[in-house]
């Protein structure tokens, strides 16, 4: 299980970052204790600004990526480790998911992949030989285009989270903490969490 450190330090910038970027002192400062927010940062409704990073693609198009506050991050780390057991019953029985987290670390992300890149081809084959329909996903555009009330939804359905829009349930504390993370929208208009 990844560890709030462990989070702050491999899992907050984007991994498409030039290597100058690090958050490995986050993490260190985490680690050592000091990252106890103060109170006024705890509690805090402010909701701060996205950093914004254009990277260069191939061609003309630009991708941009974005980076929440570490202040917010750390509060969104600090609620996944705090519940990662809840999370974990909640993605695992999936039979639509050929990628989930696995709970050891890769070599640079806090979590490594269920699959592997190479056993992609053998996936595809197996799907595509025996169902009547394929459905292709482009998530180079998923933060932006992601609407974040789905998250209850997917952890408690959407009829539970309907009528429970408090923020007693799990999903709806994720809800508010990723859209804290993006400059406070439920549908963001920018790539905000390292994927």
């Amino acid at each position: 299980m990844a560890t709030l450190d462990t989070l702050c330090a491999q899992g907050y910038l984007p991994k498409e970052l030039p290597p100058q970027f690090s958050s490995v002192s986050l993490g260190r400062f985490i680690a050592a204790g000091a990252g106890t927010l103060p109170a006024e940062l705890q509690n805090s409704t402010r909701i701060p600004d996205t950093g914004v990073h254009s990277l260069a693609r191939f061609g003309v198009q630009r991708r941009q990526l974005g980076n929440p506050n570490p202040v917010t991050f750390s509060k969104l780390a600090s609620s996944m480790v705090a519940n990662w057991p809840i999370l974990t019953a909640a993605f695992s029985p999936s039979s639509f998911s050929e990628t989930k987290p696995a709970d050891r670390p890769a070599p640079d992300r806090p979590f490594d992949r269920s699959d592997s890149f190479g056993s992609r081809p053998f996936v595809r084959a197996r799907v595509r030989s025996t169902a009547r329909h394929l459905v292709t996903a482009d998530v180079s555009r998923f933060y932006q285009s992601l609407y974040t009330h789905s998250i209850p939804w997917a952890l408690h359905t959407k009829e539970v989270a309907k009528t429970n829009r408090n923020h007693v349930l799990l999903g709806n504390q994720l809800d508010r903490l990723v859209r804290d993370g993006q400059d406070g929208w439920a549908n963001n208009r920018i790539i905000s969490l390292s994927s």
